[in-house]
């Protein structure tokens, strides 16, 4: 399933654009871009770029290809830069172990 068919992702993007960018006039301006991305727009559509895309880290994919919409690929990047790590759903579950054995 394409992500922009998906409404749990889409709603998921608009929700961290709406809190990372608490500015309409920002959230526009990355919903523009989105559609640039997304249709293949100037250096997203030419063959270096796609084929990167499969071999690259998606934040470096961005920082090298991402130029042509500022606000999308600051965003991207902001996000995809970020360690992903279960440590809290561990540390959660752990405390429940220790209540319910209580």
């Amino acid at each position: 399933m394409a992500q922009n068919t998906n409404e749990e992702a889409m709603n998921a993007f608009y929700h961290l654009v709406e809190k990372l960018y608490p500015d309409t006039e920002d959230q526009v301006t990355i919903t523009t871009q989105l559609t640039q991305f997304r249709s293949d727009h100037g250096i997203f559509g030419r063959p270096v770029a796609k084929a990167a895309a499969t071999t690259m880290p998606a934040n470096q994919w961005w920082l090298n290809f991402g130029a042509i919409v500022p606000e999308l690929q600051e965003f991207a990047v902001r996000i995809l830069s970020q360690t992903a790590s279960s440590s809290e759903a561990e540390r959660n579950c752990s405390l429940f172990g220790v209540v319910q054995n209580d």
